[in-house]
């Protein structure tokens, strides 16, 4: 026998549960704990409206273990191709410095190389004016909500250029900071010039807990 609630059925014939419109936090808890949940959850796209000295992205400060994020038609101010690099950002606004490093291992560096300018990426990308350059990034960042974790991280990307002189360039890096701290977002900006506001912008998936 089917159960109802003010008219609605919330337990079917075939003991399914429907029509639930949302669980408690202990409920979600108890379901997490029995192994059912996760998964990927949509957020939306940001897109680029002006052209700035970086693009910062800032994600959702608590249900999600982790962000994933493609990063679409990153474009250059300068007709001439210039060097990427993605920080994160705490909550005080600062990116990674001297006192944070990030450490990485990629297909073009040596393991265990730290950086305070953030992650230097190996694809190119050059202006809204130039002959068809861009470069396509996803970035997937875990923990950077927690304070007792090291937020870590991979990325993976590539770049193409439609001129004589066809090629594109792709690989991975990974990443962890060298200090625990809470991170709001993540920045890319450039190793001179700025960003492009032509560039498409930032879509992005929660990693649920």
């Amino acid at each position: 026998m089917a159960i109802q609630v003010n008219g609605t059925q919330v337990i079917g014939n075939s003991r399914e549960l429907t029509n639930i419109a949302s669980i408690d936090a202990t409920t979600k808890n108890a379901i997490a704990a029995a192994g059912v949940g996760g998964g990927l959850e949509y957020l939306g796209k940001t897109s680029i409206s002006s052209d700035g000295a970086y693009f910062q992205y800032e994600w959702p400060t608590s249900g999600y273990a982790g962000f994933k994020i493609v990063i679409n038609d990153i474009r250059s101010v300068l007709t001439e191709r210039r060097i990427l690099r993605l920080k994160l950002v705490n909550a005080s606004n600062a990116v990674n410095g001297s006192g944070n490093r990030l450490v990485m291992n990629t297909a073009n560096a040596n393991q265990g190389t730290a950086s305070t300018d953030g992650t230097d990426l190996p694809w190119w990308y050059a202006s809204a004016n130039n002959v068809a350059q861009q470069t396509t990034l996803q970035v997937t960042v875990m923990y950077p909500n927690s304070s007792t974790m090291r937020t870590f991280g991979q990325l993976l990307g590539g770049g193409t250029e439609n001129s004589a002189n066809v090629y594109s360039a792709a690989t991975s890096s990974g990443f962890i900071e060298e200090t625990f701290q809470t991170n709001k977002g993540i920045r890319l900006q450039t190793d001179y010039g700025n960003l492009d506001a032509n560039s498409d912008g930032f879509y992005v998936w929660g990693i649920k807990e």
